[in-house]
């Protein structure tokens, strides 16, 4: 065996368990042994930590604000939907006069997220009534610039009550 009295070495077979053995203190500069209660006391307050901070990360989420509506917060990893309730085409849409503009406050860390719209609009047509009836229409060219175009008033069952198309047509009014 070992002359020197700072080792312990035990023989069997198999290796040696050590049993009943008394809690040893864990703490910083601490040199006792500690046993298989403390190391498993250890293991589930760890696991425990990390499942209450995935949970509170999770449940803390990302805030979303709006006009209308308050604040929402959506957990991390859910969806965000932006919809509007155009039903034509997708062709039909164009992003032509809507513009987004973001901005943080450093000190806070909040976004602001603001779509403007162009105070000037551009359009292929454009219709004004209630289901194309009691309304105005003005539909512009459908091919290249300098093509006319066609302005139209509608009655109440839809009808054009008056039409004054570009210039090979009804002509200029005033």
């Amino acid at each position: 065996g070992n002359t020197g009295h700072d080792t312990v070495t035990l023989e069997g077979q198999d290796g040696t368990k050590i049993t009943n053995l008394k809690d040893g203190n864990v703490a910083a500069g601490s040199k006792d042994a500690v046993n298989g209660g403390q190391l498993h006391q250890v293991k589930q307050d760890l696991g425990d930590q990390i499942t209450n901070t995935k949970n509170d990360l999770i449940n803390t989420g990302l805030k979303f604000d709006a006009n209308v509506g308050g604040v929402q917060t959506n957990k991390l990893g859910s969806t965000v939907t932006i919809q509007g309730e155009g039903t034509a085409a997708d062709a039909d849409y164009s992003g032509e006069n809507l513009k987004t503009f973001i901005k943080q406050d450093a000190a806070t860390g909040n976004t602001t997220i603001d779509v403007k719209m162009n105070k000037n609009l551009k359009a292929e047509s454009v219709k004004v009534g209630k289901n194309g009836k009691d309304g105005v229409s003005i539909t512009g060219p459908d091919t290249a610039n300098g093509t006319d175009g066609k302005v139209a008033v509608t009655d109440k069952n839809g009808k054009e009550a008056v039409s004054i198309s570009g210039k090979d047509g009804v002509g200029h009014i005033g």
